[in-house]
């Protein structure tokens, strides 16, 4: 494996970790200051529309070089908005400021994954993506786990310790930018050379996206719809259930070793079969494993097993939407993946907010209809390789 892809795995799972610490306590914190919890979907949304507006921009910079450059920027705006949510106690400026938060984060899920592109061997990239998404998973869970774990600061403090974890999350991402400073090397890459594009050109070039390109960066958008809002949204249901930020940070620590074992000895063994079919195959039973996790009484011992195979599909759904999205490119890797950084982030907006309605209502429901979004998900995403197959043979 390439030094500059083992580069990138490291980092991304440090990110991971950097960038979760505080999210196992944000459902305690919005309470505890007196919010209503829809605005719980209403503040991660906002990350998300951050992303939306980051994702194409840092792509289409990353296309131009400076690498670290704009990954330093990006974690530094992170930060800063971080620190700004955690202590500003005004729902407006914790809106804005998860929006620049967004934007900053955007940088590193785009570059990262353009590089992996950029520095992988053609027989490699869905090896080498699964390996990312894997890395990245792993990192959430710790970050998730260690965030769980710092509720002890409210002992130690004797009064609630959600600021002084948004604090350590900020030191720890500057930490973080020291490593990229070091770490990241901007090598030169020979490309063929590209008459420059203005930026809103390259925004605009959207619009005029194969019919087969749409289809399935949509059929992306409503996966992403799913997925975000039952991982956010079941930070609620334990709550809800009366468990504490422990008690999460342990879970979402064991599904993220499902998801490394899923990314390191399952995912490379799927990707040599015929791709339609097990794509189908994966999606399908991850869909009906989420529906059925929530039908058993025994909550936790539904989602130590049932849902397991939830978290299997989630995790090689990535690298099989990674790597057949990498065909769309040409030389412009960081361009198509700020592409699909932008589907991902609409999913990650509309996911939380919709199904934080249908919540409020009926939480068990909320997650049957996350199932059925997956399966359109499925339609969407198979009919766009359809179509694929039948313009490339012309």
């Amino acid at each position: 494996m390439k030094k500059e892809i083992i580069v990138i795995l490291i980092l991304t799972l440090i990110q991971g970790i950097a960038h979760n610490l505080a999210h196992p306590i944000t459902p305690s914190y919005v309470s505890y200051l007196g919010i209503d919890d829809v605005m719980f979907g209403i503040f991660f949304a906002s990350m998300s529309l951050g992303i939306v507006i980051g994702s194409p921009m840092w792509g289409i910079l990353s296309d131009k070089g400076n690498h670290r450059k704009w990954l330093i920027i990006g974690n530094i705006m992170y930060a800063i908005g971080q620190m700004i949510y955690g202590y500003s106690e005004d729902v407006t400026w914790m809106i804005l400021a998860r929006v620049f938060s967004g934007i900053g984060a955007a940088s590193g899920i785009t570059i990262f994954a353009a590089r992996i592109l950029l520095y992988s061997e053609k027989h490699y990239v869905g090896r080498n993506l699964a390996l990312f998404g894997g890395a990245l998973t792993l990192g959430a869970s710790f970050g998730y786990f260690l965030g769980g774990q710092l509720s002890f600061l409210q002992v130690l403090f004797n009064e609630p310790s959600y600021q002084y974890v948004f604090l350590i999350q900020s030191i720890v991402t500057f930490l973080y930018v020291i490593l990229i400073t070091f770490m990241i090397k901007d090598t030169h890459v020979k490309k063929k050379e590209i008459q420059y594009i203005p930026f809103y050109k390259h925004i605009l070039s959207i619009v005029s996206m194969p019919l087969y390109q749409w289809l399935f960066y949509l059929g992306l958008f409503f996966a992403t719809m799913s997925f975000t809002f039952v991982s956010k949204y079941l930070d609620v249901y334990f709550r809800d259930l009366g468990y504490n930020p422990d008690i999460l940070g342990s879970f979402v620590l064991f599904t993220g070793f499902i998801s490394l074992v899923t990314s390191l000895f399952i995912v490379p063994k799927l990707l040599q079969f015929k791709f339609s079919k097990t794509f189908f195959f994966v999606v399908l039973l991850g869909s009906v494993s989420l529906w059925l996790s929530f039908q058993l009484s025994q909550v936790l011992l539904s989602l130590y097993t049932i849902f397991s195979l939830y978290i299997f599909a989630k995790t090689a759904h990535q690298p099989f939407e990674q790597s057949h999205i990498s065909t769309f490119a040409k030389d412009d890797y960081g361009r198509v993946m700020g592409i699909r950084q932008l589907f991902v982030g609409l999913g990650m907006i509309f996911g939380p907010v919709l199904g934080s309605l249908i919540y409020s209502l009926e939480s068990k429901l909320s997650f049957e209809v996350a199932a059925y979004v997956i399966i359109l998900s499925l339609i969407l995403m198979l009919y766009s390789i359809h179509l694929q197959k039948k313009v490339l043979m012309k």
